[in-house]
């Protein structure tokens, strides 16, 4: 197993057991804060209120942080074999830098220029690939001795329709051939439809991606639905938590077991939206999924997985054109996407 595979395995597992507690504190965060928003107090409690409110946005952040960390990691996973997202290059060029920066600063001058790009129609994990292989590339390619000596500049802009991504390295050998990691980098580039090339400039050696943009989606308006939901997943909290984010303007019914969800639809399956878990004891989501196809095929078409990271492949794998979602959700994204879904449900 290499370098790339080993992370990306390890990855997936920190994935799942991180974001599952991570979604609670996400979303219950985010509940607190809107509850104590609400409160109209005076004097001393007032002041006591906006400490609370004080301490409640640094569990945010830190939340937040905690999220990014393994959203860095998942660069190094595998891609999967759902649908390509639009993916800022800029955004996961400056992901990859923070995750190689220590092994880089140890041998050179690091500049890291970002300009705003179109976006990319791409898995962030294979764009993450291709920035990191290029990165690496970069690095081997580092001669001087002195790390005062070395320099590698990396850049994004946009050129005509495209984005492009530029890592420069001086100074440069002009005989130094392209390697493996540029080989490597060709390969994953032509999985995203990006073009890759090297070239000796002013004692430089500039590696470079251009990337075609992804097509521009219109973003519809929605008008405000009261929907029922059914949330459906093994852990406790996580469904009390989308329970206290969702009910105030959704009616929200929450089952911690799939084989007790199958009974309760036989009796009610009038849900606008159903959230499933992906992994779950005894029926995983995916399965679950197979069977409201054969009982209820309307609910198949209105379920939304949601993952831990680990088994997010799974949807892919088997070819299911439902969105997922991976923990910890935003809140503001999921009641948008309940709203979308009951929308188009009535």
């Amino acid at each position: 197993m290499n370098r790339e595979s080993a992370l990306g395995t390890l990855a997936a597992a920190v994935a799942h057991e991180v974001n599952n507690p991570l979604a609670v504190v996400v979303v219950n965060l985010h509940t607190v804060r809107r509850l104590l928003d609400g409160l109209d107090l005076e004097g001393s409690a007032r002041q006591t209120l906006e400490t609370v409110l004080e301490i409640v946005g640094e569990c945010e952040v830190s939340a937040q942080r905690v999220s990014r960390v393994v959203d860095q990691l998942r660069m190094f996973s595998a891609p999967t074999a759902a649908v390509p997202d639009r993916v800022s290059p800029a955004e996961v060029t400056e992901v990859c830098f923070r995750l190689l920066r220590p092994e880089i600063a140890a041998r050179a001058e690091i500049e890291l220029v970002l300009e705003p790009t179109p976006k990319v129609s791409a898995h962030s994990a294979d764009l993450g690939r291709l920035l990191l292989s290029l990165l690496s590339t970069a690095t081997s390619e580092l001669h001087a001795p002195d790390r005062a000596t070395n320099r590698i500049r990396i850049s994004t802009h946009t050129e005509g329709t495209d984005a492009r991504i530029e890592v420069r390295i001086t100074p440069a050998d002009a005989s130094h051939a392209a390697g493996k990691g540029l080989a490597q980098a060709s390969e994953i580039a032509d999985t995203l439809g990006a073009r890759i090339s090297a070239r000796h400039e002013d004692g430089a050696r500039v590696l470079v991606a251009r990337i075609p943009s992804a097509p521009t989606a219109a973003i519809p308006v929605v008008p405000p639905v009261k929907a029922r939901v059914l949330v459906l997943d093994d852990e406790r909290l996580v469904g009390r938590a989308m329970r206290r984010l969702l009910q105030r303007d959704n009616e929200v019914v929450v089952q911690t077991d799939a084989l007790e969800a199958l009974e309760l639809l036989a009796e009610d399956d009038v849900f606008d939206v159903l959230i499933v878990d992906v992994r779950m004891p005894r029926m995983s989501g995916v399965e679950f999924h197979a069977r409201l196809v054969e009982l209820h095929p309307e609910c198949a078409e209105r379920l939304v997985f949601m993952s831990g990271g680990a088994d997010h492949d799974l949807v892919g794998e088997a070819g299911l054109p439902r969105p997922c979602l991976e923990k910890p959700v935003a809140p503001a994204r999921l009641r948008e996407l309940v709203r979308q879904m009951a929308s188009g449900a009535r």
